[in-house]
C-alpha cells in the first residue's frame, strides 16, 4: 500500500511510518521545512529504508498544496 504521512518529522509520524514500512508499505512524507525533511529522510535511511520519499509542504500556500498533491498522486 502507498501511504502519505504529513508532519513526517514528528516522533509519532516516524513511528507510524516505521510500522507501515515493516509491513511492506511504501511511505511518502511531507515536512514543513527542507531541514526537517532531510533529517527525516536520513532517519529512515539509517533505519534501513532508503526508498522513503517526501517533499516540503507549506499548508498556507495554495500553490504549494496543489504541487504537493500533484507529486503525491504521481
Amino acid at each position: 500500500m502507498n501511504i502519505g504521512i504529513t508532519g513526517g518529522g514528528s516522533e509519532i509520524a516516524r513511528a507510524i511510518a516505521l510500522r507501515r514500512l515493516k509491513m511492506g508499505d511504501s511511505i511518502f512524507i511531507t515536512s514543513s521545512s527542507m531541514e526537517s525533511l532531510l533529517e527525516s529522510l536520513t532517519f529512515f535511511k539509517n533505519q534501513g529504508y532508503p526508498n522513503v520519499e517526501g517533499f516540503v509542504h507549506h499548508l498556507e500556500d495554495a500553490g504549494a498544496r496543489q504541487r504537493g498533491l500533484d507529486v503525491f498522486i504521481r
